[in-house]
């Protein structure tokens, strides 16, 4: 529970941090990553027991500031030059969780408290080793990540001091590609001090094209320690270049919380420190903090966890799915005249008794339910009730004035009573055949109660079976619907039929009434009992029972609701579903861009 409420709350951070309401997934997976072209940023579901409210702030601040200032094709330049990805990636970290400070200053101890705990948990490789061993770039790595430890030589710090002030990605670039040399031709082999097995993965390029450490390094320095004095150049604000696809997890901070934004090396040792060797070996540079990050990101992950699937709630275009009541009046009557032609009007009459019968049966309860209903009305607005004085003598108590202070008139106001409205669905499905006459009778029963208290009320039928034919296949796949984009959950093909409004005149709310009736009576009685199949009256092919596309019936109504409140002035909305059991699944996700 406790994951789950700060998956909850990380998201709504996220949202607010990239100014922009990004997708915020929780999956089944090794590492962070921000995906650019759908804006989709993925955090891995780790164990309830090891993540800390400190790290999850840590990876979700890291991410967003890869979204906000990395340009997707960096990765695809720094392939084209052929320049190592684990330098581009630490150095381009440092970057981005500069920027990331600079415009947030809480996050600078954010990033101080989350890498403190994840150097805790080893996650760099360095519990019981002397770090200044390690060779250039790891120091580099694990200096911006708050280790106080690191120390450099003077020839060593002016590459620190240019990782600090780089402000484009252009420069990350020329600064990997320059340091990579520098090291090939400065250090030697034995200065990586694990340049075996774990050096060999550092260099392997991340799936999702970010530039990032393979385990999902979020590396950087502070956002206060930098040696430039401006802002992020042009080209890298969040309009202008898209975030990079790169997985976070080698995350850290230079622990220092200077507010002038300029990164302190300390002045140190001899030209000897990390292993400088004058003569030049040729060996190949390894950053191998990543292979440790990404080994204690493993030991983090909870593999035990069910993966789950995400959607953003599509705006739903409801001129597509409503069909006007005027529309099933005219439908039905077509089907019912049809049928009284053919067989008689016997059904038609038993069926408008029966209607009848209904009416007069539950007279009492509507009026129960409107007396009810007022009596809350009015114990309400006594409660708001507020009595005042008005400033004005009341000449009848002027003759108190000896004993009685209170010689003012008093006004008691009461507040607007609130305005109500209902919107009613009902489950228009096969399963519903043996309900459908009490479900119904319920329904009337709420429309009664609106109609004698005044209140502005809307009836629907989910159906996935209009315009199918008269076989039952159903709809073709509509075409894309440029409203829809990469994320959005898929609807289904499905109608919401509009059997009652408010606004419609009496006469048609009868004729409505005994359409429906007809049908629920033909439906029960046909599935109980098959001798009665042969009911002369058939309802119309579009209003057929079918699937139960209640799922996206709900999600059509967080569009519908707000949009009825705002028609029919109300202040009070209660949306009922009438169903009798699980939804249809969803469609599923929309994967990829609508042009």
């Amino acid at each position: 529970m406790v994951l789950l409420d700060m998956m909850k709350n990380k998201t709504t951070l996220a949202k607010l941090l990239s100014e922009e309401d990004i997708f915020v997934v929780h999956k089944k997976m090794e590492t962070a990553y921000f995906n650019s072209k759908t804006r989709e940023l993925g955090l891995p579901i780790w164990k309830d027991e090891e993540m800390t409210p400190a790290i999850y702030d840590l990876m979700v601040g890291h991410e967003i500031g890869h979204a906000l200032w990395t340009p997707l094709d960096m990765l695809e330049d720094a392939a084209v030059r052929k320049i190592d990805h684990s330098f581009v990636n630490i150095l381009e970290d440092a970057r981005i969780e500069k920027f990331v400070k600079r415009k947030y200053a809480g996050m600078v101890g954010v990033f101080k408290r989350g890498y403190s705990e994840l150097v805790v948990k080893d996650f760099f490789g360095t519990n019981g080793k002397d770090v200044n061993s390690f060779n250039l770039i790891d120091r580099i790595n694990l200096f911006f990540k708050g280790n106080s430890d690191v120390t450099f030589s003077d020839e060593e710090k002016v590459w620190v001091d240019r990782a600090a002030s780089t402000e484009t990605p252009a420069e990350v670039l020329d600064l990997a590609e320059e340091l990579y040399k520098w090291m090939e031709e400065n250090e030697s082999e034995t200065d990586n001090h694990n340049s075996g097995e774990e050096g060999e993965e550092g260099d392997s390029s991340d799936e999702n094209g970010g530039a990032s450490d393979e385990n999902g390094g979020a590396s950087g320095d502070d956002g206060d320690e930098e040696t430039g004095e401006g802002k992020p150049s042009a080209g890298d604000e969040k309009g202008e270049e898209d975030g990079n696809d790169a997985p976070a997890g080698g995350v850290g901070d230079d622990g220092n919380d200077d507010a002038d934004g300029d990164a302190k090396v300390e002045e140190g040792e001899s030209s000897e420190v990390g292993g400088k060797n004058s003569s030049g070996s040729g060996s190949v540079p390894k950053a191998t903090t990543d292979a440790s990050t990404k080994a204690g990101m493993d030991a983090l992950l909870d593999k035990s966890a069910n993966d789950r699937s995400y959607g953003r709630i599509p705006k739903v275009n409801l001129s597509e799915i409503i069909v006007s009541y005027k529309e099933v009046i005219e439908e039905f009557d077509v089907a019912w005249n049809e049928g009284k032609k053919s067989n008689g009007t016997l059904f038609w009459d038993e069926t408008l008794k029966e209607l009848e019968a209904l009416r007069n049966d539950n007279k009492k309860t509507i009026a129960y339910m409107v007396k009810e209903f007022e009596m809350k009305k009015s114990a309400d607005a006594y409660a708001r009730a507020a009595t005042s004085k008005t400033g004005s003598l009341d000449m009848g108590k002027l003759h108190t004035y000896k004993y009685n202070e209170d010689l003012f008139k008093k006004v008691t106001t009461l507040p607007g009573a609130t305005n109500h409205g209902m919107v009613m669905v009902v489950d228009w499905s096969g399963s519903m055949c043996e309900n459908l006459k009490g479900t119904i009778a319920q329904l009337f029963n709420l429309i009664w109660f609106c109609r004698r208290t005044k209140i502005p009320f809307e009836v629907f039928a989910f159906s996935d079976a209009y315009g199918r034919d008269q076989y039952g296949r159903p709809l073709p796949t509509p075409a894309k619907n440029k409203a829809f984009k990469a994320g959005d959950i898929a609807l289904s093909n499905f109608k919401l039929l509009n059997f009652f409004s408010s606004n419609m005149t009496l006469t048609e709310e009868n004729k409505m009434m005994h359409s429906l009736t007809m049908t629920a009576v033909r439906y029960s009685r046909t599935y109980r009992d098959w001798k009665l199949s042969g009911y002369p009256y058939t309802e119309p092919n579009n209003m057929r029972l079918g699937g139960t596309p209640l799922n996206d019936s709900i999600i059509a109504m967080m569009d519908y609701v707000p949009k009825f409140k705002a028609d029919s002035g109300v202040q009070k909305v209660n949306t009922v579903f009438l169903t009798d059991g699980a939804s249809n699944s969803l469609a599923g996700v929309w994967d990829y861009h609508l042009s």
